[in-house]
């Protein structure tokens, strides 16, 4: 191994991984979970009703609230990549 090689290897740790990561990653997981999130509280509206149980109305509206919160996310993160590839070529 050369000198040189050395110090490249060693720029792979740490916060330069962080610095490597593509635009709108952390975007597009926020929007993941929020979505996730929005799923499993209308999941439960529909399991608990099914049951005859009232289901307080929050978890009614987090998930008409959070789905198009994160479609909304889920858009931005595509027009981020699409600007970033056609700076690219």
């Amino acid at each position: 191994m050369s000198a040189a090689a050395q110090p490249q290897a060693g720029a792979q740790t740490g916060a330069s991984s962080a610095a490597q990561r593509p635009p709108g990653a952390v975007t597009g997981w926020i929007a993941a979970v929020l979505a996730g999130i929005g799923l499993l509280s209308l999941a439960l509206v529909v399991v608990t009703g099914l049951m005859g149980v009232v289901v307080s109305p929050v978890f009614t509206w987090a998930g008409l609230v959070l789905l198009p919160i994160a479609f909304v996310l889920l858009m931005i993160v595509l027009v981020m990549q699409i600007v970033r590839r056609t700076r690219i070529t």
